[in-house]
This record gives structure tokens, C-alpha cells and sequence, in this order.
């Protein structure tokens, strides 16, 4: 399930590279904010969509999740829209992790001048 949820981070990545002809075609050319977090927020809405319907796949497959509604603070909720929300959230935090972990590490840490890897 790592593989689904990370593949649409390093594809948006890619193809935004190869789309927008980012010069050279490397690490490098994403150094600037201003192409990594466009193109970050790109792969991380597709990561959020894949990752959305695999979380309810596994609910369905796993659990036997009973039908409840939830009246929180006005707004009535089910059971399945806690698991859609949960799921949303949890992969929006790790999403974010794992674009500015990479980032920090391979151009803060000037780790990718040293050693040319992303």
C-alpha cells in the first residue's frame, strides 16, 4: 500500500519535470519553491485519491463497519464519512511529510550538491 500512496508523489514530480521542460532534466531543476510545491500539491490531491478509495476497499474487506450517525456540533455524520475524512486527513499529514523530508534533506542539508541524488 506504500508503493500506491508514494507513486503519485514521484509521477507528479516526473511529469511536471518533462511537461514544463524543467532544464536540466535532474534534481536540480527542483530546488526552487516555486516548482516543487506546485508540483508537491499535484501528486499529493492524486495521492489522496488513491489512497481514499484503497482505506475504504480495506474497511470494507476487514472490518464490518456498522452504519452510525454522529451529530457533532450540528452536523450529522456517518460512519463511512469519518472513514473518508480520517483517511483524507492522515494522507494530506503524511503527504506533506514526505514531500518536505526529501526537500530539507537533499537541498537544506546540501546533501544532493554532494552526492547528485533525489
Amino acid at each position: 500500500m506504500k508503493l500506491f500512496a508514494t507513486l503519485p508523489l514521484i509521477i507528479a514530480l516526473d511529469l511536471g519535470m518533462r511537461i514544463f521542460g524543467f532544464k536540466p532534466y535532474s534534481g536540480n531543476s527542483l530546488r526552487p519553491l516555486k516548482r516543487y510545491v506546485p508540483l508537491s500539491l499535484i501528486g499529493i490531491v492524486g495521492r489522496i485519491v488513491i489512497m481514499t478509495m484503497m482505506n475504504v476497499a480495506l474497511f470494507l474487506t476487514i472490518f464490518s463497519l456498522n452504519f452510525a450517525h454522529i451529530n457533532l456540533l450540528g452536523v450529522e455524520l456517518s460512519s463511512w464519512d469519518a472513514v473518508v475524512v480520517v483517511a483524507i486527513l492522515i494522507n494530506a499529514e503524511q503527504s506533506i511529510w514526505d514531500c518536505a523530508v526529501p526537500y530539507l534533506l537533499s537541498f537544506s542539508a546540501e546533501l544532493y550538491d554532494e552526492f547528485r541524488f533525489w
